[in-house]
């Protein structure tokens, strides 16, 4: 048996989106995240999962979240004070199911999870993350450097795609060019991302399109995924792709474009354009979806596209969940799309070509904007018109081949792709970590991305408060203490009320008392109180409840 920690609890934004289809955005890195934590959920050993929340409000809001979650009565919220105290475990894994990307920039992440080992000491627990899109910009390649230079031999990266892995391999080396390359050393084993086969299944088709508005007798083209040409594909040339089939399947065919669509709004450009090549009745925009009418989506459809062609993108969700409904699947040869897509077995793969014109990125890439960075080096990506046009031809022309395939693609997702597979391998990988042999002295345990604030702003106050300073409850504060703490729930302190309580009460009538004699009082008490003393009598003079005396 082992335990784990996490650094947070990825948002539930399917549910959000349900909810709210046109004012929320849907991130695939979010879907898979908490996928595959519910997965392990699910499908592990694990006993205990750890929560570390930086404050009580925190720790109240992951008690609303965890609702989300199966089996959540293995969580355990802790506040990050508390986590040496209560997390004391003999096999411990650190793990974040998503976070080297912007993700792990914008959520606690690894970073979090290795502060989080040094601030426990001990033993050298492994730290395991998974890599989503690492194409951030130039202020995520500084930080991505550090967060490679501070993981350890124990430590791992997942990277869910044979390319992510090979674009990993590529920081690491640029990292190692500032650095002794021997300072990074983690793991970077490739595990793919994961899906339900139970709930994403062949469907009936014939009350699906009903429902959609689709014809029965057409060959339904389905493109499931992000609306941007920014972080997903460019879907006009698929437009102009349709268009260039001969008349005969152009006919029989219908394509389908659904997705999220509310930080482009492009639908409007997408219907206008089908309108004006003259396929308008043929082509079907549908922003936006719930996960009810997404499942139908998959249902009524005949074939699935993906041409991606953005370097945010590095494997593609939605393409094993076609695949397991069923659907052969036609995608862009790009990066995880080749490790999940058998080329003329479960669908075609599409060559792709990418164009040498970045110079002027490479020289200035701190003057763009992320979006405006992924825009320019998607548009030097073109997904072959020509092989795209062919083999939707062959598709729709060959009913035998779209059920031959489709049954195979089914077929790999239930081998390859299913939760249950994907957890094992997690689980391979987390015990062979924590077997391993390490020794303490060659790969200590620490914290290359520690702070020191105090240390960095020492200069900024008149003077320091350290553990021999001594100091005694006010006259004021004796008197609004002998009252009650009720009216500071409305200031900074609302949520140290108890605690606060206790220092003012273990304080008492004792003038000069040194902090660390208080501290020591309140802990003896209430043990898992000493981490939050010191900080709350800081609080307390700052409030004048408490005063400072030489």
């Amino acid at each position: 048996m082992y335990s784990m920690t996490i650094a947070s609890l990825p948002f539930p934004i399917e549910a959000y989106k349900d909810e709210h289809p046109a004012e929320s955005g849907i991130w695939g890195a979010e879907v898979a995240k908490a996928g595959l934590l519910r997965a392990v959920l699910q499908h592990s050993q694990c006993e205990t999962v750890y929560l570390p929340c930086t404050t009580r409000r925190q720790l109240s809001e992951a008690g609303d979240r965890l609702m989300a979650y199966p089996n959540r009565e293995r969580f355990r919220p802790v506040l990050v004070a508390d986590y040496p105290h209560v997390a004391r475990h003999g096999r411990m894994v650190f793990f974040h199911p998503g976070s080297s990307g912007e993700d792990g920039i914008r959520d606690p992440g690894l970073q979090g999870l290795v502060n989080m080992r040094a601030f426990v000491g001990g033993d050298p627990w492994p730290v395991i993350g998974v890599t989503h899109s690492i194409s951030g910009g130039p202020g995520f390649w500084y930080a991505f450097g550090a967060l490679l230079r501070a993981l350890r031999s124990q430590d791992a990266l997942v990277c869910t795609s044979r390319a992510g892995r090979a674009a990993v391999e590529r920081l690491t080396s640029a990292a190692s060019a500032r650095q002794p390359p021997e300072k990074i050393r983690c793991r970077l084993p490739v595990i793919p991302l994961g899906t339900d086969a139970t709930t994403y299944r062949p469907g009936e088709k014939a009350p699906a399109r009903t429902r959609l508005g689709l014809a029965q007798g057409a060959v339904v083209i389905l493109y499931l995924g992000r609306f941007s040409a920014h972080y997903k594909a460019d879907l006009f040339p698929l437009v102009l792709a349709f268009r260039r089939l001969p008349p005969k399947q152009r006919a029989i065919a219908t394509l389908v474009l659904a997705g999220d669509d509310v930080p482009h709004q492009i639908t409007p450009r997408l219907e206008k354009f089908a309108g004006e090549l003259g396929v308008g009745d043929m082509v079907t925009v549908i922003p936006n979806p719930t996960s009810d009418i997404k499942r139908s989506l998959y249902d009524a459809a005949d074939v699935f596209v993906s041409p991606t062609d953005s370097v945010q993108e590095t494997f593609g969700q939605t393409v094993i969940e076609a695949m397991a409904c069923g659907l052969p699947v036609i995608a862009s040869d790009w990066d995880g799309h080749r490790d999940s897509v058998q080329h003329g077995v479960t669908g075609f793969l599409v060559p792709t070509q990418w164009a040498d014109c970045f110079e002027h990125l490479r020289h200035t890439p701190f003057l763009w904007e992320p979006l405006e960075l992924y825009r320019h080096l998607g548009q030097a990506t073109s997904v072959d018109m020509r092989s795209l046009t062919q083999y939707l031809e062959r598709l729709i022309d060959s009913p035998a081949l779209r059920t031959r395939m489709g049954a195979e693609a089914r077929r790999r997702v239930v081998q390859h792709h299913d939760w249950p597979v994907i957890v094992r391998q997690y689980e391979a990988l987390w015990l062979e970590l924590l077997d391993q042999e390490r020794s303490r002295a060659d790969d200590p345990p620490c914290d290359d991305l520690g702070f020191d604030y105090l240390e960095t702003f020492r200069a900024h106050p008149t003077s320091l408060i350290n553990s021999d300073t001594r100091v005694q409850i006010s006259a004021e504060g004796a008197e609004l203490a002998a009252g009650g703490l009720q009216f500071l729930r409305v200031t900074e302190l609302s949520e140290e009320l108890e605690i606060c309580t206790k220092i003012l009460a273990t304080c008492g009538a004792d003038r000069r008392i040194p902090i660390s004699e208080l501290m020591a009082r309140v802990s003896a008490a209430a043990p898992q109180s000493r981490h939050q003393c010191f900080p709350q009598i800081a609080q307390l003079v700052k409030y004048g409840l408490l005063e400072l005396v030489n």
